[in-house]
C-alpha cells in the first residue's frame, strides 16, 4: 500500500462508492413533485454544459429524461464519474457553500430537467425534512469518494519531504477539497508526461495544476485558496448579522445556530476549518462519540452543517484589525478588505506556543509539526518520532502516531503526566510498547539544512545530553491567545485572554458601553454585541465540547443584539 493511499484511508475509511445507492438515490415521483414546486423544467439539448467545473452558484437538478454526465478532469485526461438518469440529482456538498464546482455537468442525452437555483434550494431543504436527509447524505458521500479516489478539480505535483508540499496537501485536506497528487519519487512515468505536457521542471515544485489548463509553480497557500475559491464570499455583500472571527469548534457552533436563527453570518479564518481541535487524530471525550472522533472529521461536519445553514465561510484570511467604537462593527482584513457587522463572535481560539529554538521556523511543514492529523501521520512510517507536551493534544498525537511509527517518544520537562493529561490517555501510554516518556526533558538543539534530520534532548536535572536521528518532531506545549489583532478595543486579562459577562469590572462597565438598563450577556465582552467564546475566553475550560457549549450560548443573544444596532 502506498503512503499516499495510507492517508486517503486514514481520513476516510471505506470507500464510499461501495455505498451507491445512498450516493446516487433516485428520487419518487412524489419527491420530484416536491422538487419541481421549487424550480423551472427546461429542455436540454445534447452536449450543452449544464454547470462547469469552476462555476459558483450552481443550481441543483432532477432529471427527469435523457442523461447528465458528470466529469472531472485529471492531469491530462477528463473522467466520467457517473450518469444521471430520470429522478437521479446533481450536486455534492459545494451546493451548500460559496465554493466552486470541481466537477462538470454535460448532457450527454437530450430531454427535460429541473433547475432550482441556490436560494429556492435552501427552503426546498429547509420545507422537507426527509428529503433534506436523502440529498444531504448523498452529497457527502460524493464529496467523499472524490476525496478517496483523489479526483478534484486540480493536482499537485511534489514530493513529501518538501514543507511546502505539505503545508499545501495538508490546507487541502482539512478543507475537505479533493485533488490528485503525483509524487516524483514513486511514479517517474506520470511525472515525466506532466513535466512534458506543461514544461516544468524539479526547480518548480511543488506545482499545482489547476483544470487541466492553469499552472502554479511554488505557490503559497493563499493563493491556492484563491485558485479554488476559498477565501472569498460567494457575493459582493459587505455587511452581515454576524461575522465569526476564527472557525474552530467554538466558531462553528456559534455559525451553526446563529444560521439556524436566520442571521446572516460570515466566518473568518486564517488557517483551516477545526482550529486545534481539527489538528486533533482523536477526540475521545466529545459526548455522542463513544469510540471516538478525529477533529478534522468532527471540524467538517460542523462546517457543513453552518454551511447549510447559509453561512459563508472564507479562508486562510486574517482579520487584522477591528474598528469598535461604534456599531455596526468593522473588520480590517489583512490584504486592507473591510466588511462590517452588527455583532461579532470572537473564536480566534490560541496558537501553539513555539520552542524558540534556531531552525524551528525554517523546518515547519518539514520536519517540525504542530498537529497530528493523516498528513502529519503519513510522512512518519516506520520512523522514529518525538512529542513535546504534556497535554491531551499531546497524549491523542503519541497515541495516534504510535501506529505509523516505529517509535514515539513524550518528552516533558515535569515529572509526571497526570497533573495535565486524561487517565485514559495515560493509561494507553503506559501500555504502548513503543512509546517512551522521558520525564524532565527539552529539546535543546534542531539539526539539518533544508528539513530536520536530528535532535538533541537534554535531562533537565542532569544536564546530560542525548542526540537522536528523529526526522519528526510535534510540538503541543500549550497556547497563547490570538488576540493582538483586537489592539485596545476589549478589556484583556494579564494573560492576553478576553474578560467577558460576570468576570467584568462592574467599575468598567459603568463607565464605558453599558447603561443600567442591560448588562453583558453570557460570553459578551465590555463592548455591546462583542462575544467571546472558546480558548480565547479568559477562564475557558479548554475542551472542544466546552467550547462547542459556549458558541452555541452565544447564539442565542446574537439575535437579540443584532437589533440594538
Amino acid at each position: 500500500m502506498s503512503k499516499r493511499t495510507s492517508i486517503v484511508e486514514n481520513i476516510i475509511r471505506k470507500d464510499p462508492y461501495e455505498r451507491s445507492d445512498e450516493m446516487q438515490p433516485i428520487l419518487s415521483a412524489e419527491a420530484i413533485a416536491q422538487v419541481q414546486r421549487f424550480g423551472t423544467v427546461e429542455q436540454v439539448e445534447q452536449g450543452a454544459v449544464l454547470f462547469d467545473i469552476g462555476d459558483q452558484l450552481t443550481r441543483f437538478i432532477v432529471v427527469l429524461s435523457g442523461a447528465l454526465a458528470i466529469e472531472v478532469d485529471g492531469c491530462t485526461e477528463t473522467t466520467t464519474i457517473v450518469e444521471h438518469r430520470r429522478g437521479a440529482f446533481t450536486g455534492e456538498i459545494d451546493m451548500f457553500s460559496n465554493r466552486r464546482a470541481v466537477v462538470r455537468g454535460r448532457c450527454v442525452e437530450p430531454g427535460e430537467m429541473i433547475f432550482v437555483e441556490r436560494d429556492a434550494f435552501r427552503r426546498l431543504l429547509a420545507t422537507h425534512a426527509d428529503l433534506s436527509e436523502l440529498i444531504t447524505r448523498a452529497f457527502i458521500l460524493r464529496r467523499s469518494g472524490l476525496i478517496f479516489h483523489e479526483r478534484g478539480d486540480l493536482v499537485i505535483v511534489g514530493t513529501e519531504t518538501d514543507g511546502s508540499f505539505v503545508a499545501l496537501r495538508a490546507f487541502l485536506a482539512r478543507n475537505g477539497h479533493p485533488h490528485g497528487v503525483i509524487d516524483p519519487q514513486t511514479d517517474e512515468k506520470r511525472t515525466a508526461e506532466v513535466f512534458s505536457h506543461y514544461e516544468i521542471t524539479s526547480r518548480d515544485l511543488p506545482v499545482v495544476i489547476y483544470r487541466n489548463k492553469t499552472v502554479l509553480k511554488q505557490p503559497t497557500v493563499r493563493q491556492l485558496a484563491d485558485l479554488v475559491g476559498l477565501s472569498q464570499p460567494s457575493g459582493n455583500k459587505t455587511h452581515y448579522d454576524v461575522a465569526v472571527v476564527g472557525v474552530g469548534p467554538a466558531g462553528l457552533a456559534a455559525a451553526v445556530n446563529a444560521g439556524a436563527e436566520g442571521l446572516s453570518v460570515i466566518a473568518i479564518e486564517g488557517g483551516a476549518p477545526g482550529g486545534q481541535a481539527g489538528t486533533s487524530s482523536k477526540i475521545e471525550n466529545y459526548p455522542g462519540f463513544p469510540t471516538g472522533i478525529s477533529g478534522q472529521a468532527l471540524g467538517a461536519r460542523m462546517l457543513l452543517q453552518a454551511q447549510k445553514f447559509g453561512a459563508e465561510i472564507v479562508t486562510p484570511r486574517q482579520v487584522k484589525a477591528i474598528e469598535c467604537d461604534a456599531r455596526p462593527y468593522v473588520l480590517e482584513l489583512e490584504d486592507g478588505e473591510t466588511l462590517s457587522a452588527s455583532s461579532i463572535v470572537v473564536a480566534s481560539g490560541a496558537k501553539w506556543r513555539r520552542l524558540h529554538l534556531d531552525k524551528e521556523e525554517l523546518f515547519e511543514n518539514a520536519g517540525v509539526h504542530y498537529g497530528a492529523t493523516a498528513v502529519e501521520a503519513m510522512l512518519c512510517e516506520g520512523e522514529e518520532v518525538a512529542v513535546v507536551g504534556g497535554g491531551n493534544s499531546a497524549g491523542q498525537a503519541a497515541i495516534y502516531l504510535s501506529g505509523r511509527a516505529s517509535h514515539v517518544h513524550i518528552l516533558i520537562r515535569g515529572e509526571s503526566l497526570a497533573s495535565s493529561m486524561s487517565d485514559y490517555l495515560i493509561q494507553r501510554i503506559e501500555a504502548s510498547p513503543n512509546i517512551t516518556l522521558h520525564r524532565f526533558t527539552e529539546v535543546v538543539k534542531l539539526s539539518g539544512e533544508e528539513r530536520l534530520e536530528g535532535m538533541t534532548w537534554k535531562h533537565r536535572r542532569t544536564s546530560e545530553t542525548e542526540e537522536r536521528p528523529v526526522r519528526h518532531l510535534f510540538v503541543m506545549i500549550g497556547a497563547v491567545p490570538n488576540t493582538e489583532w483586537l489592539g485596545d478595543c476589549l478589556l484583556l486579562d494579564e494573560k492576553g485572554f478576553i474578560k467577558t459577562g460576570s468576570d467584568l469590572p462592574t467599575d468598567y462597565l459603568v463607565t464605558a458601553d453599558w447603561t443600567a438598563q442591560r448588562m453583558p450577556y453570557i460570553g459578551e465582552t465590555s463592548r455591546p454585541g462583542i462575544f467571546a467564546v472558546g480558548d480565547v475566553r479568559s477562564g475557558s475550560v479548554k475542551r472542544v465540547a466546552s467550547a462547542v457549549g459556549e458558541g452555541a450560548i452565544s447564539a442565542q443573544f446574537l439575535f437579540r443584539v443584532t437589533r440594538e444596532v
